[in-house]
C-alpha cells in the first residue's frame, strides 16, 4: 500500500510548479438493493501548494433522512506516511442555512485534513444511503473550477431486471457485466480539466460531461415513473395531491377581492397583486428534498413560503375562484442548461404557474413582489416547463422575450464649460432584464443602495449624482423610467489647447479570438439599446469642432449604428446596438467576433475633437 501511494505521490508531483492542486482519483459507487440506493464517494487529492489549503476544509452534503457514514479521512505526507486521520469526533454536524432560507432539513458534515508541508495527499471517503430518489445518478467529473482531475469513475450495481433509462457523453469509456443476477455498468474519464470560461458561451452544465441515470419507476413520497413527462407529472401532481385548499379565513378575504368583477383575467390580476402585497419569499427546503409543496394553508398562516408553496397557494386562490392553473417547473437562470426532453426526470430548480385563458395563457411569477402581471422576464423566458396536469402534463416553451421587450433608451443631457465641468440630466426608459434590476432597487433597495446602483448603471465617468426619481404607468407596466441629476467634471482631455471628449459608450460584449475559442456561441436574450447624448458647449464658438463619420455595422447577428449632429452649440450623438437572440456553432464563432471587433475599431476613433480658432 506504502509503495504504491508513494509511487503516486512522485509521479503526480511533477506537476507540482504548474499546478497547486489536483484530484488523482475521483470514484463514486452506487448500489440499488432492496429499493434503497446506496452511494460511496472518494476523494484522493494532491495539495501542492499553501493557495490550495482551503481544499483541506471538507464539507459534505447530505439530506437529514438519509443515513450517512464517514468511511475513512486522512493526509499522507510525501514520504507515504498517514499523518493524520479524521476521527468520528472531529466531524461537526450541522443544518443547512443558506441565504433566504428559513428551515431547511439538509445536513452539512464537516471536517479538516490539513497539513503543513507540501506537497501532500488527503483522502477521504463515505457512504449515504437514501431511501427516497428520483435519480440513479446525476453525475460529472467537475469537482472544481480550475481543479484538474486525473482520473474519475462512475460504477452503477442495479439488479438485472431493474428498469433505467441512461444518457451519457461520448468521452467515457463504458463497460458493463453481469454478475449472479446483478448488473455492473461503469464509466470511466481520464484526464479532466474544466472547460475555459468564454464569453457568451453554453452554460457550463451542459460543456461538462455527464452521466444521467433515471429509474423507470420509482418512489418518492408516493410512486412515481419516469417512462415519460406524462408519467412523471402525474407523480409531481400526486405528490402535491391536496395542497390546493385554502382556509377559511382566506376565502372570505378572496369572496371580498372579487366581488363585482366579471373578468377571469381581471379577477386573477387582482389575486395575484393580493398575493404579491400579503406573502414574501423565503426557502423552506424540507419534506421529500424540497420537492413536495407546502400546501397553500400554511401560506394563508404564515405569510410565506418558497417557490412551490407560493405557487400552490396563487394556484389555490386562483381555484377557489372557478379559474384553472397548473402548477409548472422550470429551470431558472439567465443562462441555463436545456431540459433534456427525451429523459423525464427532475431537471428543474423552480415553479411558476401556467394560467390558461380563452385567448392566451398567463405566467405568474410568484416569488416576487416587484413582477408585473404576467410578465416571466429573465430568469425564465424562451425555455421548455414542465405543465403538471396529471396523465396530460407536457412540456411547453415559455414566451421569448423579443427586441422591444427588452428595449433600453437612454437620454443623456450634458451642459459643460471648456474645464469640462457642468450639469447633467439623465432619463432611462428601460425594458427587459435592465428594467427588472431597476424595478427591484426601487421598491427593495435602501436610498444608500439606489444611488449606488444608479451611479453604476450611468455609464458616466466622474459623475456625482444628486437626486433621482422612478416612474412607473402602473404595477404592471413593464417597463420603467429612471431620471437622475448631477454633477460633472474632467470630461474633457486636454491636449495641448486641443480637447478631446469620449461619448459615453454603451456595453458590448468583450470576446476572445477565434483562435482561443472552443464552445458554440449561445445569445440567451435580445440586446436592444438606444442611447442619445446631447451635449452643450456655450462656449465651443472659439473652437473647431470635428466629429467622426457616422457609421452602420450589419451582421446576421445584429446591428450597430452611431451618428453625429451639430447643431449650434451642441452636439448629438446618437449610438444603436442590437444583437439578436439565438446559437450558432462554434464554426460562426469567427463572423460574430468580426461584427463585434468592427464596433470596437470605430469606438477607438469615435472621439470630438475641439481646436481652439487661430
Amino acid at each position: 500500500m506504502r509503495a504504491s501511494l508513494l509511487f503516486i505521490i512522485f509521479t503526480f508531483s511533477l506537476l507540482t510548479n504548474n499546478s497547486v492542486a489536483q484530484v488523482l482519483d475521483y470514484s463514486t459507487s452506487i448500489t440499488i438493493d432492496n429499493n434503497k440506493k446506496v452511494t460511496e464517494t472518494t476523494y484522493l487529492i494532491q495539495i501542492n501548494q499553501k493557495e490550495s489549503a482551503h481544499l483541506s476544509d471538507i464539507t459534505i452534503y447530505h439530506d437529514a433522512k438519509d443515513k450517512f457514514k464517514l468511511l475513512e479521512a486522512y493526509v499522507i505526507d510525501a514520504n507515504g506516511d498517514k499523518v493524520k486521520k479524521v476521527k468520528k469526533r472531529d466531524v461537526k454536524t450541522r443544518n443547512r442555512r443558506t441565504y433566504s432560507t428559513f428551515y431547511q432539513d439538509d445536513l452539512i458534515e464537516e471536517f479538516d485534513l490539513h497539513w503543513s508541508t507540501y506537497p501532500h495527499l488527503i483522502k477521504y471517503a463515505y457512504r449515504i444511503i437514501e431511501k427516497d430518489f428520483v435519480f440513479i445518478a446525476n453525475w460529472t467529473p467537475y469537482i472544481k473550477a480550475d481543479l484538474k482531475v486525473k482520473s474519475s469513475t462512475l460504477t452503477v450495481d442495479i439488479p438485472e431486471d431493474y428498469g433505467f433509462k441512461s444518457e451519457y457523453a461520448d468521452a467515457f469509456r463504458f463497460k458493463n457485466s453481469d454478475e449472479k443476477g446483478r448488473k455492473v455498468l461503469e464509466w470511466n474519464l481520464g484526464s479532466y480539466e474544466t472547460p475555459e470560461d468564454e464569453a457568451l458561451a453554453p452554460p457550463l452544465a451542459e460543456l461538462i460531461p455527464r452521466v444521467i441515470i433515471v429509474p423507470q419507476k420509482f418512489e418518492y413520497g408516493v410512486e412515481g415513473s419516469s417512462e415519460n413527462w406524462q408519467t412523471f407529472g402525474l407523480w409531481q401532481l400526486k405528490l402535491n395531491a391536496g395542497t390546493d385548499l385554502l382556509t377559511t379565513s382566506e376565502k372570505e378575504k378572496v369572496d371580498k377581492l372579487i366581488k363585482g368583477i366579471d373578468s377571469k383575467r381581471e379577477i386573477a390580476r387582482t389575486l395575484y397583486h393580493y398575493m404579491q402585497d400579503n406573502t414574501h419569499y423565503i426557502n423552506v427546503s424540507i419534506d421529500f428534498g424540497g420537492l413536495k409543496s407546502y400546501p397553500a394553508s400554511y401560506v394563508c398562516d404564515n405569510k410565506y413560503g418558497d417557490c412551490k408553496a407560493l405557487t400552490t397557494y396563487m394556484k389555490a386562490l386562483l381555484k377557489y375562484a372557478g379559474i384553472e392553473s397548473f402548477y409548472t417547473k422550470i429551470r431558472a437562470g439567465e443562462n441555463t442548461a436545456s431540459i433534456n426532453e427525451n429523459l423525464p426526470s427532475q431537471q428543474f430548480n423552480h415553479v411558476i404557474l401556467c394560467v390558461p385563458m380563452e385567448k392566451d395563457t398567463i405566467w405568474l411569477e410568484n416569488t416576487s413582489s416587484t413582477a408585473p402581471f404576467n410578465y416571466l422576464g429573465s430568469f425564465t423566458q424562451n425555455r421548455k416547463a414542465l405543465v403538471v396536469n396529471g396523465d396530460q402534463s407536457k412540456l411547453v416553451k415559455t414566451p421569448a422575450m423579443n427586441l422591444g421587450d427588452v428595449l433600453e433608451k437612454r437620454n443623456y443631457s450634458f451642459t459643460t464649460n471648456k474645464n469640462g465641468t457642468g450639469k447633467i440630466s439623465i432619463n432611462q426608459k428601460l425594458r427587459g432584464d435592465a428594467f427588472e434590476a431597476v424595478n427591484y432597487y426601487k421598491r427593495q433597495a435602501s436610498e444608500s443602495d439606489q444611488k449606488e446602483f444608479l451611479n453604476r448603471i450611468s455609464k458616466v465617468g466622474h459623475f456625482t449624482l444628486k437626486n433621482w426619481s422612478f416612474k412607473k404607468v402602473n404595477r404592471d407596466a413593464k417597463e420603467i423610467t429612471v431620471s437622475m441629476n448631477g454633477i460633472v467634471k474632467n470630461q474633457f482631455r486636454v491636449i495641448g489647447q486641443m480637447l478631446v471628449l469620449k461619448p459615453i459608450e454603451m456595453d458590448i460584449p468583450e470576446l476572445e479570438a477565434p483562435s482561443e475559442r472552443t464552445h458554440d456561441l449561445k445569445i440567451s436574450m435580445p440586446v436592444n439599446i438606444f442611447d442619445s447624448a446631447v451635449y452643450n458647449m456655450p462656449f465651443q464658438d472659439g473652437f473647431n469642432v470635428n466629429v467622426p463619420q457616422d457609421m452602420i455595422i450589419e451582421s446576421d447577428y445584429g446591428i450597430y449604428r452611431h451618428r453625429y449632429e451639430k447643431r449650434n452649440s451642441t452636439i448629438t450623438v446618437t449610438q444603436r446596438f442590437q444583437m439578436y437572440p439565438g446559437r450558432f456553432p462554434k464554426e460562426k464563432y469567427k463572423d460574430f467576433y468580426e461584427f463585434i471587433e468592427s464596433i470596437f475599431e470605430y469606438r477607438k476613433q469615435s472621439v470630438i475633437v475641439l481646436n481652439p480658432k487661430e
